[in-house]
């Protein structure tokens, strides 16, 4: 009985499914520009509440059904910006409740500190 050398050298054997494409060095830096920009302690523009806004009204809600890994990523990304995005500018929930009454996320609502 013959031993696989993958096993034998601790290699993971490949997977059998696609995974979906890696991010992009410019995505990675979009997502690190949008963490510093997020900073809670300053106020936000209200150029910042209005791309937050219109990020709610433009927000593919029904990304966990699609059958393609990449657009499923690709939700998951952009729900988590606009999480990102809500922390500083509307910490309550009030915009995006307001924008995005019937979405089937809520918005993650922080105490005020």
């Amino acid at each position: 009985m013959a031993t696989s050398l993958r096993r034998v050298s601790g290699v993971p054997a490949p997977r059998n499914r696609t995974n979906p494409d890696p991010l992009t060095e410019q995505q990675l830096g979009a997502f690190k520009k949008l963490e510093a920009a997020n900073d809670p302690s300053t106020p936000p523009s209200p150029e910042e509440v209005e791309a937050y806004r219109r990020a709610l009204q433009v927000m593919d809600w029904t990304f966990q059904f699609s059958d393609d890994p990449r657009a499923f990523a690709a939700g998951r990304l952009a729900l988590s910006a606009v999480h990102a995005t809500q922390a500083k500018v509307d910490p309550l929930g009030v915009i995006w409740n307001e924008v995005a009454p019937d979405a089937p996320y809520s918005p993650m609502v922080r105490a005020a500190s």
